[in-house]
């Protein structure tokens, strides 16, 4: 049997072929997916990395600011004349406890002299000692400096925990070390905050002081807080030595014991100058990284092994069965024809859309897993260009891929929508090679994906609720508009919306009839301004509408009119019920009414606040029935009737009218003290109401606190532009600032515990 043994070989490599590039197709999809999982990985990493820094950097940067406030405060030789006086210095112990009260991230507040000894501070029992030999207070005294913020190493604290001070030098008019002011922080806020950003239950967060001590870990793990990380060939003090501000690791944790994927991120702002530096770290264990990708890995080779011995079982069989026939011929066509058929098998198997076409682009065949995935029955799409089905967006570049292919280039990762028997499209990433005339394709559906990609773009940029712009969506198109504007020189306007009666509705009906009033005021504004305007929610019952070209004040009232007509209708909450809802409408133009951002949302906030004044469901222009006023009153109907809060109300409004008369005169180094002032008293003052609401338990504390929070934020932005504006102004600030609160909260508060005190009251 001539050349029997020739074709033999020939056929095992064919085999042999075969099997390799079934191996490379299985090697290189797991290569890739794996690749894929680690870059998501590390994005995800770099991300939350990102985040838990700007947060820690936020609290350290707070702290320094307090700290550089007290140490400007009591300045030398202040600081020794004024805290050595016991009045003083209970007078300072009593801002130093308000100011920690106030700060959840600090436990302590201390100021200490040259000598060491402790003058005031939060905790009356550190008074008089003397830290001399703490190293806080060593070596800020061996190497002072004003711009530095201290930290020290990590120590065990009186609660039981590891905690640091932080510390800033208080230096003498000749530049020599005249004490400090110290803080030691809460490691619980620090942990609550690296505990927040964690996306899955096997990643971890740390926080390594520079000399290489853990100082938190989360979540806590036996042993590992106080662990020394400063360890040759550690990740930390490779970390360290390469001086790079971040850096990602792979390998064997030393403080976890674990392969893991980790990120060390050195924390560092603009506005600090840590010594030592604090190193961030966050990583997830790589057994559970890749622990789908190894069962797929798993999977691959099942299929390979199968598929492999199932042809050289045919094989085999196949030349056994030829040594023992003197038919070679029609044998050997018979044993091509079953690798054949193995092949087809693999083809028809295989969870990937697989496909054949010519260079021209078309299809000669398709595998099963297209009548699964697009719905296309076997055999229906061959002989059809293939270009066509493509989305007409996309066509283009499919067939410029395609000439690429036809001019022997290899495609990977190109991406098209295709169309769906149904007639969606679906979106493909393709993969192909040109062979002998013909084009050999691999897709696999990323629809999800994409899906899964813009949600998340749209919660990110819109409203949950009502689908409208969010705030930070809103600003930036605010910023877009207001550029424009100045470039064309039109006018653009601003509505800042608030609905009338829609508390009541909440509280009446529910927050479910309150959603269904806010989707439907949203539909209303939408339908009734131009495509090109934008409708933005703020939060709460509160919306905002830019404008665009606007044909000055007639152009906005005649918008104002139509939105007040569309808002008022009833809304259907049921089949039986209904409720309707009113607009209080403020309205400033650019540039009459600012030529910022700022002062336009500024005027219009307080136009609105002045259409509610009107008798609601109206609107006004920024800037209208602004009368001179003396200063800024409390009257009745703001009397909370707690004798404690109604009397710190008092307070706060002379202080703002004392810094309004201030500002008048002109004097602005005083209205910068008093600010400061004004806002550590704020601070105070709503600690006080905290206090007050856990002490007794009151239901809406958390809103409430959040309001504090939100007024407290406000009135820091505004501090730095106090002194550029009129004193008429700031009276309206002040007024709408914070009398819109107590009517809209603190009068709540003051029912509730009035209520609460009533039983006590009859008893006596």
């Amino acid at each position: 049997m001539p050349g029997k043994l020739e074709t033999f070989r020939t056929e095992w490599a064919t085999f042999a072929v075969c099997a390799c590039i079934l191996a490379a197709v299985l090697i290189y999809e797991n290569q890739r997916e794996y690749g894929a999982i680690k870059t998501r990985e590390q994005e995800r990493l770099t991300a939350v990395a990102s985040v838990s820094e700007y947060m820690i950097v936020t609290q350290l940067e707070k702290i320094g600011a307090t700290l550089g406030n007290l140490r400007d405060t009591f300045s030398p030789p202040a600081l020794m004349q004024g805290l050595h006086d016991r009045s003083s210095a209970l007078s300072t112990a009593a801002r130093l406890k308000i100011l920690a009260t106030a700060m959840t991230s600090v436990r302590s507040l201390d100021i200490i002299d040259a000598s060491g000894t402790i003058l005031a501070s939060n905790f009356d029992e550190h008074v008089g000692q003397n830290a001399a030999g703490q190293e806080c207070f060593t070596t800020a005294h061996d190497r002072p400096a004003d711009d530095i913020l201290y930290i020290s190493s990590p120590f065990n604290s009186t609660f039981g925990d590891l905690t640091v001070n932080m510390t800033k030098c208080l230096i003498a008019p000749d530049g020599s070390f005249a004490g400090l002011v110290t803080a030691s922080i809460d490691p619980k806020f620090f942990r609550a905050i690296m505990t927040a950003v964690l996306y899955a239950p096997n990643s971890w967060a740390r926080l390594v002081h520079g000399s290489g001590t853990v100082l938190l870990w989360v979540p806590e793990w036996q042993g590992l807080v106080g662990r020394n990380l400063a360890i040759p060939g550690t990740f930390f003090t490779r970390h360290i030595e390469s001086g790079l501000p971040s850096a990602l690791f792979e390998g064997k944790s030393y403080a976890a014991n674990e392969e893991s994927l980790l990120i060390l991120q050195t924390v560092q702002s603009p506005n600090l100058k840590l010594s030592p530096p604090l190193i961030l770290g966050v990583g997830r264990d790589t057994r559970a990284i890749f622990q789908y990708w190894h069962h797929n890995v798993r999977v691959s080779i099942a299929i390979f092994c199968l598929v492999f011995l199932a042809g050289a079982t045919a094989l085999t069989g196949s030349q056994r069965w030829r040594r023992k026939t003197r038919l070679h011929s029609e044998r050997m066509g018979y044993e091509l024809r079953s690798v054949r058929t193995e092949l087809e098998s693999f083809f028809s198997i295989s969870p990937n859309l697989l496909g054949i076409a010519d260079l021209h682009g078309v299809c000669q065949k398709l595998n099963p897993a297209w009548e699964k995935a697009m719905g296309y029955a076997a055999g229906e799409l061959e002989g059809r260009q293939c270009t066509e089905l493509f989305h007409p967006d996309d066509r283009q570049a499919a067939s410029d891929a395609l000439a690429d292919i036809a001019s022997g280039k290899t495609l990977s990762d190109f991406v098209a929508r295709f169309r769906h028997r149904d007639g969606s499209y679906r979106y493909l990433e393709w993969s192909a090679a040109g062979h002998d005339g013909l084009i050999y394709a691999a897709a696999h559906d990323i629809t999800a994906r994409r899906e899964t990609e813009r949600h998340l773009h749209e919660l990110a940029y819109h409203d949950r609720l009502t689908g409208l712009p969010n705030r930070t969506l809103f600003f930036d198109r605010l910023s877009q508009s207001l550029s424009g504007a100045k470039r064309s020189q039109k006018r653009l306007g601003i509505l800042f919306i608030d609905l009338d009666g829609f508390k009541k509705i909440n509280d009446e009906h529910g927050h479910d009839a309150g959603d269904t009033v806010l989707r439907t005021v949203a539909e209303r504004l939408v339908e009734t301004v131009r495509a090109t305007d934008t409708v933005a929610r703020m939060g709460g019952d509160e919306f905002v509408i830019i404008l665009h070209e606007l044909e000055g004040r007639d152009g906005a009232v005649l918008v104002t009119r139509k939105i007040l007509a569309a808002v008022t209708p009833e809304i259907p909450l049921s089949d039986a019920l209904a409720c309707s809802v009113g607009a209080s409408i403020g309205i400033s133009i650019y540039p009459e009414h600012g030529a910022d951002m700022d002062s336009l949302l500024m005027a219009a906030d307080m136009a609105m606040y002045l259409s509610k004044k009107k008798g609601r469901n109206g609107f006004a222009f920024a800037g209208e029935d602004r009368q001179p006023e003396t200063g800024v009153g409390l009257g009745e109907t703001h009397v909370v009737g707690v004798a404690e809060i109604d009397e710190q109300h008092t307070e706060m409004f002379a202080l703002a009218n004392r810094l309004c008369a201030t500002l008048q005169d002109g004097d602005d180094l005083v209205g910068g003290s008093l600010f400061k002032v004004m806002l550590a008293y704020t601070e105070y003052h709503f600690a006080t109401e905290l206090r007050l609401m856990l002490q007794h338990g009151y239901p809406n504390r958390k809103a409430h606190d959040a309001e504090h929070e939100r007024l407290v934020l406000e009135l820091r932005r505004f501090g730095p532009e106090m002194g550029d504006r009129d004193v008429q102004f700031l009276r309206d600030f002040f007024r709408t600032w914070l009398l819109e609160h107590i009517l809209e909260h603190d009068k709540a508060l003051g029912a509730f515990l009035r209520g609460l005190q009533k039983p006590a009251e009859a008893g006596a």
